[in-house]
C-alpha cells in the first residue's frame, strides 16, 4: 500500500525535474520523517501542528493555505462538489475539527516536488485507538493548494501500518 501511495505521489506531481536540495536539519531525522528535511514537508508539518495540536485552525489556514487556489479533494468535502471561497472552506474545516482533545501524531512524512504524503495517527487521548489518516497535500509558492485524504478507524489490535517504527 505504501509503495502504491508513493507511486501516486510521483504520478500526481508530474515532476520530472531533479528534487530540490533538502533543508538543513538540526539533528538526524528518522527515515519515517525524512520529509521534514524539505521546505514543503516542514511547512505541512507546521500546518498540521498549528491546526490540530495547538488547536489554532483559523490561524493555520491563514498562514499556510493559499487564499486563492485551495481545493479540498477529500470525498467528504463540500468543496469537492462545488467551489467554496477560502473563508467558507476555512470555516468548514475549523468547525469539523474543533475538538480540543484531538491530537495528530505524524508517523510518516515524505515530500517530493510539490507533494507531501503524511501518515497520521489521530486520537483524543494517547492511549486510544483513534484513526489512521493519510493526507497528500500540494504546496505551491509556499502555500498549500490541494488536499486529499483517506481515513480508517482503528481497533486496538490493528496492524494497518505496523512496522513503520522499525
Amino acid at each position: 500500500m505504501l509503495v502504491a501511495a508513493l507511486a501516486s505521489l510521483a504520478f500526481l506531481s508530474g515532476c520530472t525535474t531533479a528534487p530540490a536540495k533538502p533543508a538543513a536539519a538540526a539533528k538526524p531525522v528518522d527515515d519515517n520523517l525524512i520529509g521534514l528535511t524539505t521546505p514543503n514537508g516542514k511547512l505541512v508539518y507546521d500546518f498540521i501542528d498549528l491546526w490540530f495540536n495547538q488547536h489554532q485552525g483559523a490561524a493555520a489556514f491563514d498562514k499556510y493555505v493559499s487564499h486563492d487556489n485551495y481545493m479540498n479533494h477529500a470525498v467528504y468535502s463540500a468543496s469537492s462538489s462545488k467551489h467554496l471561497t477560502f473563508e467558507e472552506e476555512k470555516a468548514e474545516e475549523v468547525r469539523a475539527t474543533s475538538n480540543p482533545n484531538l491530537h495528530f501524531d505524524v508517523k510518516q512524512i515524505v515530500s517530493q516536488g510539490s507533494l507531501v504524503f503524511v501518515h497520521i495517527h489521530a486520537h483524543n487521548a494517547p492511549d486510544t485507538p483513534g484513526r489512521e489518516l493519510i493526507m497528500i497535500l500540494r504546496v505551491r509558492d509556499g502555500k498549500i493548494t490541494d488536499h486529499w485524504d483517506l481515513h480508517d478507524a482503528l481497533k486496538e489490535d490493528s496492524v494497518v501500518f505496523s512496522g513503520l517504527d522499525r
